[in-house]
């Protein structure tokens, strides 16, 4: 066992713990360091709540560029703007939506409360020791729940934007003017068949897209591993939105396959790959189909995916259209960013009330179980097995 988890695991004497309520922090909102994001986890709305309640905000200018919010906004909130991006990552919470490299690891302080996304843009194992060595409190607000069998909160809030912004994306690709776009509408014209849509997964985003493309006029399937969420796909969407459902079978999705005009691969929250799309079964698509991976850095199923950028959205291989961004909100930063800011804030309001993160992670299990790591140990083993980090169950360190 790892000495430091060890010495955490020694018994000691009771102490009488004294709750500090109320307590003011001094929150850093430093900008991306991947340029692959350009969301910001809090809005200036949601800095102005938190300055009013005694909190203090250091603002990196240009932090909400890409999400189109005004530096102006943030000063006019009651953030301090600094220019020196040392001074954001000094704070002792620091909120943003990708963690720390290890270059900007030096600047962190020892015992920091990190609040972040973890699944969409992940960090090299070098990276996440360097915070754990740091002795580190990471809160990762996408996996956060309300009980095991819910949804993730983040995904079910960002689920609405990532269902229209697939429909509007794949309108958008099909076009003739798109370069290698079939030249046809995403939905359903009198007199002209439906245009397909193939959906891998059926969670709450795949609900989503699949209730925008039978409001486009589109012909819907959804493949999934599991009979219990197609049902309830189906039963969301009511007996009068019909779409076909199957278990992955390779025959019939393959047949499918061949009459697709989109294909639509929602991540694996879990972990694991439910389904696997190899490059002779793309080979199946009609020359010049879109192929959109929601959420490929979680998890991607289909083999020639691979994470695109937001200057260079979509590409082009052989004869088919892909678009890959590591979260498919990203084209709506500023939308997103909303959503987000609002979790984000209840879990610094949350933090604030009980003044401190142990006393929170105690008493909040909702904040407990997206606790990922505490002082420097991580407690999340799906995290521990991403980054090859010894694992602890958070109820064995607490006290």
């Amino acid at each position: 066992m790892d000495a430091t988890i060890e010495e955490m695991l020694t018994p000691c004497l009771e102490r009488i713990q004294e709750t500090n309520t109320n307590k003011s922090f001094k929150i850093g909102l430093p900008a991306e360091y991947d340029t692959r994001e350009n969301r910001i986890a809090l809005t200036p709305q949601a800095v102005e709540v938190l300055v009013s309640m005694g909190h203090k905000v250091v603002y990196e200018q240009g932090a909400g560029k890409g999400a189109r919010f005004r530096d102006e906004d943030y000063a006019a909130a009651g953030a301090k703007i600094t220019v020196a991006h040392k001074e954001a990552l000094e704070c002792e919470v620091v909120v943003r939506l990708t963690l720390p490299v290890k270059e900007e690891c030096e600047f962190i302080a020892k015992g920091a409360v990190l609040v972040s996304c973890l699944k969409h843009i992940q960090r090299s194992s070098e990276d996440y020791a360097a915070l754990a060595q740091k002795g580190c409190f990471i809160i990762a607000v996408d996996i956060l729940k309300k009980s095991n069998d819910d949804e993730a909160l983040l995904d079910l809030c960002l689920s609405e934007v990532r269902g229209q912004m697939a429909m509007t994306t794949a309108s958008h690709l099909l076009q003739t003017n798109n370069g290698e776009g079939k030249g046809i509408v995403v939905g359903g014209v009198v007199g002209v068949p439906p245009t397909e849509i193939l959906i891998l997964g059926a969670d709450i985003t795949a609900f989503r897209i699949a209730k925008y493309a039978l409001a486009f006029g589109s012909s819907v399937k959804v493949f999934d591993s599991s009979h219990v969420r197609l049902q309830k796909l189906q039963e969301k969407l009511g007996c009068y939105n019909y779409v076909f459902t199957s278990i992955y079978r390779p025959q019939a999705l393959d047949k499918a396959l061949r009459s697709t005009d989109v294909l639509i691969a929602c991540g694996a929250s879990s972990g694991l790959v439910e389904y696997y799309v190899t490059k002779e079964s793309l080979s199946m698509l009609k020359s010049g189909a879109v192929v959109l991976d929601i959420t490929p850095a979680t998890i991607s199923g289909i083999e020639t995916s691979r994470v695109s950028t937001l200057e260079k959205p979509s590409y082009e291989e052989d004869g088919h259209v892909f678009q890959c961004l590591p979260d498919i909100s990203m084209l709506a930063a500023h939308t997103s960013s909303i959503i987000i800011s609002d979790i984000v804030s209840s879990v610094l309001n949350s933090i604030g009330a009980n003044g401190s993160i142990e006393e929170t992670t105690a008493v909040d299990d909702y904040i407990c179980q997206g606790t990922v790591m505490y002082r420097g140990v991580t407690t999340n083993a799906k995290i521990a097995e991403w980054y090859s980090a010894e694992y602890c169950d958070i109820r064995l360190l607490r006290y």
